[in-house]
């Protein structure tokens, strides 16, 4: 759109957060006011990528390269991002409305708070200190890394106790995240480990999902969370249900019921929460910490501010509050954008509508379950549904491409058991 009624004076619009909420509020900005001279648009975000973390866990696993599931944000949307900064906000000034940030400060007449969630280790005493996470690209390179480096000391090893130990793996939630990680990770050790490391050395390798709940994946339906079940033991997998990690140290895992499980990996995949700046005036939250916005995804007494995704408290329309998932804060992106851009046309906004469509998690090779409009969905074909979803989310065809092209040769080849990089963090796992 090269004309725009309001010309008078830009508007600076601030997307604060490059994951999906950020980066669709973006893509839909671009639609409306694509070569405006009357909208200056600033990105400001840690790194200069998108990262798709959905596929997180197959990074950590070996199933795909780290860098395909990278966009960088200068490449997405050339033509509107007016300034790119990275850096991270020290804090909102609202009533001003002003950033204060890393990187200087930056005044916005709209600002999308998209800033996304941190792993919650529900101040579980060690936790934090020695427990792997996977939320960022260099949680998965760590965690790959790691995992070479336990089965390479498990190759000289001479102690059957200590062996044992290294061996064992540990993933704490029983989640979508935490379910897939445990599935890839079956495969990658019991499958390409097994080539390279013989059968007498995999015999010793134990891996072991924690869950707080009686059922694991409590969103999906009861007949779905049962046979992911099956087929997770079927795996070699061992759950704790209705079990929690009230301890961590190094290389143990204290158990509620009083057990102690001693590990080589611990890896927390068991809550988030919002990853909230610090603000002038504190907005209303609700109790988990999640800000709450009207029905246009404003925040209450400050209209100039959207928030969604991870960070804000939408209401489901059931007496809960939306998930915190990547297609509810790509879904509330659409609203936030066209809100944005009829607030400044002067028009009344649109309240949220959102639908929940359902949800698809990976078991590993092969296998997936889902449930979409309400029927569930199971297998082979699920799979394939899985991935082809996945790909479509990915932004540019390039990276399709790229993804694309690491299924199809691990899905018929072994799994990339080379070391990316050794960082200081693995250095305090090992």
């Amino acid at each position: 759109m090269s004309e725009h009624p309001y010309r008078e004076k830009a508007k600076h619009i601030v997307i604060a957060g490059a994951g999906f909420g950020g980066v669709y509020v973006l893509k839909e900005l671009h639609k409306f006011f694509h070569k405006s001279r009357s909208i200056s648009i600033t990105l400001l975000n840690r790194n200069n990528y998108f990262l798709f973390t959905p596929l997180l866990h197959e990074v950590a696993t070996g199933n795909i390269w780290p860098e395909n599931i990278v966009e960088p944000l200068r490449e997405l949307f050339p033509c509107c991002i007016t300034r790119l900064r990275l850096g991270r906000i020290e804090e909102v000034n609202l009533s001003e409305n002003f950033l204060t940030t890393s990187c200087g400060k930056i005044q916005y007449d709209y600002l999308v708070l998209a800033t996304g969630a941190t792993t919650n280790f529900y101040d579980i005493p060690g936790a934090s200190e020695y427990s792997f996470t996977l939320k960022s690209l260099e949680d998965a390179i760590d965690l790959k890394n790691h995992f070479i480096h336990s089965f390479e000391r498990a190759s000289y090893s001479i102690d059957k106790k200590e062996l044992q130990k290294l061996l064992h793996f540990i993933v704490v939630g029983g989640g979508p995240t935490g379910v897939e990680l445990a599935a890839e990770m079956s495969d990658f050790f019991y499958k390409t480990f097994a080539r390279f490391y013989g059968k007498d050395l995999i015999a010793n390798v134990s891996i072991t999902l924690v869950n707080k709940d009686r059922e694991l994946l409590a969103r999906f339906p009861h007949s779905l969370r049962m046979r992911s079940e099956t087929l997770l033991r079927k795996k070699h997998i061992r759950i704790l249900s209705e079990k929690k990690v009230t301890k961590v140290e190094k290389g143990i895992a204290y158990i509620s019921d009083g057990t102690e499980l001693s590990a080589g990996t611990i890896i927390w995949t068991a809550g988030v929460r919002p990853n909230l700046p610090s603000f002038n005036i504190k907005p209303e939250a609700d109790s988990d910490g999640r800000l709450l916005v009207n029905e246009n995804l404003e925040l209450l007494s400050h209209p100039s501010v959207f928030a969604l995704g991870d960070v804000a408290s939408v209401g489901d329309g059931r007496g809960g509050v939306l998930p915190m998932f990547a297609q509810v804060a790509s879904k509330e992106a659409v609203f936030v954008a066209k809100n944005i851009a009829r607030r400044i046309e002067g028009k009344s906004l649109t309240p949220l509508s959102y639908t929940h469509r359902g949800d698809l998690v990976s078991l590993g090779d092969w296998m997936a379950a889902g449930e979409i409009n309400g029927v569930p969905l199971w297998g082979h074909f699920t799979w394939f549904l899985w991935r082809t979803v996945y790909l479509s989310k990915l932004i540019s065809w390039r990276k399709k491409i790229q993804v694309f092209v690491d299924w199809t040769i691990n899905a018929f080849a072994s799994r990339d058991i080379s070391e990316l990089y050794k960082s200081e963090k693995l250095k305090t796992h090992t």
